[in-house]
């Protein structure tokens, strides 16, 4: 970088003139947006830990799948079993009681962008309206680190 090759030594004098000039210049800003992205990564970090995880239900198993017949319920556990609920899909809206954890909030996401949202109430219930059926997932908003996501399902 500076004209030498690697097995020159810098001489005393311009090793003390680059020392002070950098004392004087100071170390680099950091890029913009830097310490956000490293905070959201910090979040992201455990976040196969966090992603709810489907109870062994034949009623989440992908589109196209053989199984049995099903009631419509789901249950969702997060992995560290922090977090734990269930949902009954019904005609346009999915009902659903929080068993463990503190949520305040449940979303519906679809592909296109969440499509509902409603509040937990103290019992831990929440009732989310939709239209149209297929694939679906439920974001799960409390007092815990972050959002948790369970996996998706179809409708």
């Amino acid at each position: 970088m500076n004209g030498q090759r690697d097995d020159e030594s810098v001489p005393a004098d311009e090793a003390r003139l680059l020392d002070a000039l950098g004392r004087a210049l100071g170390p680099d800003p950091l890029p913009a947006g830097l310490l956000g992205r490293v905070e959201e990564l910090i979040v992201l970090r455990d976040l196969d830990a966090a992603v709810a995880e489907l109870l062994d239900r034949p009623v989440a198993e992908p589109a196209g799948m053989r199984g049995g017949i099903n009631d419509g319920r789901l249950q969702f556990e997060s992995a560290d079993g922090s977090v734990a609920l269930e949902v009954v899909a019904e005609t346009g809206r999915l009902v659903g009681q929080v068993l463990l954890g503190d949520l305040t909030e449940v979303a519906l996401e679809r592909p296109a962008g969440t499509v509902a949202t409603g509040a937990v109430d103290d019992l831990g219930r929440f009732s989310l309206e939709h239209s149209g059926s297929g694939p679906g997932r439920l974001r799960l908003i409390g007092t815990t680190a972050g959002p948790i996501a369970t996996d998706w399902f179809l409708l």
